[in-house]
């Protein structure tokens, strides 16, 4: 399994591992990846994590300043005005990319 630049584990999950001294088991229920000159089979990584049981991989792009979260079911692209969101917790493209407005892109 690789290894994802960014990891959340439900609690009760990452408490359950610390009680039995023992070590997660499958994917991160969201995994987040950043594309860069040396990651660049990020969907191959997102299929691994997905069938590994990942919930969601948000493909962070910082050159197109978007956002692919792929699911089991489907990817969608998420771009600066528009929000991503795992488990109710929303995430605005621009808070992930603050230097940029959709202003900017005009």
């Amino acid at each position: 399994m690789p290894i994802p630049d960014l990891a959340v584990v439900r609690r009760e999950r990452w408490e359950r591992a610390a009680r039995e001294d023992s070590w997660l088991e499958n994917a991160p229920e969201l995994v987040i990846e950043v594309v860069s000159p040396s990651n660049r089979k990020l969907h191959v990584k997102a299929a691994a994590y997905l069938e590994h049981g990942a919930e969601q991989v948000w493909i962070v792009n910082p050159k197109t300043r978007r956002i692919t979260v792929c699911t089991s079911d489907d990817s969608v692209e998420a771009r600066l005005g528009e929000t991503v969101t795992f488990h109710g917790v929303s995430v605005a493209v621009g808070d992930v990319f603050p230097d940029l407005s959709t202003e900017s892109l005009r």
